[in-house]
């Protein structure tokens, strides 16, 4: 039951957020059953009670809304449910599965690109189509184009990632079947990420691919040929940059004229006259978010409270637009809940990638490289939008975080004397 309900994780991250649920649902009601069993393992690790402090802050500072609710509207249930997803919750329970069935993790991440192909296919026009061809609009597929575009990327690297295990099966016929899977996840994936026009992605891109093939190839690289890859992993970089700059000259050239434009009136201190547009609008943003984080530092001012303060931002072209967030992680934190939650949320993404760290060295099926480079790509990309509130973002760091966590569970499981 539970590696089914792993299986439909791993399909439904992507595809269809009713999935998601259902599968991390299952996964929790499993692990509460299996308490005595899990319960000893649990006790003994750090992270396990690190979560359960946030979840407590979470539900205090939920309760706090809840009975001395603010100025601001929320909706209580999804607000919360998309917080203790985030709130590593889902992390710590999808890890437990994870340790106690290694062997699916590879199915599980295989099936990733699988469900964002699916939602694809499923949400094709040929008529959008056409006019992001033809410069008059960006891939979205059911998300906001920034949101496919990171989706997309995250698809592409799972898929780079995955060759490492692919490479090695014995079976032809599913090595084959396999490469061929992941060649045509790799290509779409860099379509989805150059026609969602995302310049943080783009920019995330660069880095990120080039890195992954790099980790992906390193164990079966002799070392003398090292500077080869290395020097292969520059060209992928420079061959992307110059095929984004290639295919989309108008859209680069007038973002960048309007960049350009925000950051000379930046550096002059003139906030009040910048121009309109996606980079002035979360710089305002941010300004805004740290102001209002100034005001209650510690326990920030609670859920719900973000899109409030943005209906009544003091940048007029930010307040008649009615965002949902501060379109970065750290300062949507801070503000709605200060320093304490912000540190919560830090020391369990960090302790993730430190788990990641060591399970590197001995990754033979590549999904620790995946969720290595996948923590990587959201990290950066939660400084220009804030991934808890997505509806699949929680689902993501889920498997990441949670492969983390069965590495760590792995280090604690008792030894035979």
């Amino acid at each position: 039951m539970a590696g089914a309900a792993l299986l439909v994780l791993g399909l439904g991250a992507l595809h269809g957020v009713a999935l998601g649920h259902v599968a991390l649902g299952t996964l929790l009601l499993l692990l509460v059953a299996d308490s005595r069993r899990a319960g000893p393992l649990l006790g003994r690790a750090w992270f396990f009670w690190v979560t359960l402090a946030y979840l407590t802050f979470l539900l205090l500072e939920y309760l706090l809304a809840w009975f001395n609710p603010g100025p601001w509207h929320f909706e209580p249930g999804e607000a919360f449910l998309s917080y203790v997803e985030i709130g590593f919750l889902a992390a710590l329970v999808t890890g437990y599965w994870l340790f106690r069935f290694p062997r699916l993790a590879l199915a599980v991440f295989l099936l990733i690109p699988a469900g964002l192909i699916t939602r694809v296919i499923f949400e094709w026009d040929m008529v959008s189509f056409h006019r992001v061809v033809d410069g008059w609009g960006r891939f979205t597929f059911g998300d906001s184009a920034v949101k496919f575009g990171l989706w997309a990327l995250l698809s592409t690297v799972v898929g780079i990632a995955l060759l490492r295990s692919v490479v090695t099966l014995t079976r032809t016929h599913w090595r084959w079947a396999l490469l061929g899977y992941l060649l045509v996840v790799i290509v779409l994936g860099g379509f989805g990420v150059l026609f969602s026009k995302t310049r943080s992605v783009w920019a995330i891109s660069v880095i990120a691919i080039p890195a992954v093939a790099m980790l992906t190839a390193w164990p079966y690289t002799p070392r003398r040929r090292l500077s080869v890859v290395m020097v292969a992993a520059a060209c992928i970089a420079g061959i992307f940059v110059l095929g984004i700059g290639w295919a989309f000259e108008g859209v680069v050239s007038k973002r960048w004229v309007a960049t350009e434009a925000t950051f000379w009136m930046l550096i002059q201190g003139d906030w009040s006259q910048l121009p309109f547009n996606s980079v002035s609008a979360r710089l305002q943003m941010a300004r805004e978010g740290l102001q209002v984080w100034l005001e209650r530092p510690f326990l920030g001012h609670g859920f719900g409270s973000a899109p409030y303060f943005l209906e009544h931002s003091t940048f007029k072209e930010v307040a008649v637009r009615h965002f949902e967030h501060f379109h970065n992680t750290p300062v949507n934190l801070l503000a709605e809940f200060g320093l304490v939650g912000l540190a919560f949320f830090v020391v369990l993404f960090w302790a993730s990638v430190f788990f990641l760290r060591g399970a590197l060295v001995g990754d033979r099926s590549g999904v620790s490289i995946a969720s290595a480079m996948g923590l990587f790509v959201m990290g950066v990309q939660s400084f220009f939008d804030h991934v808890i509130v997505s509806h699949r973002g929680p689902f993501m760091i889920a498997l990441f975080c949670g492969v983390a966590v069965a590495s760590h569970l792995e280090r604690l499981r008792p030894r035979a004397p």
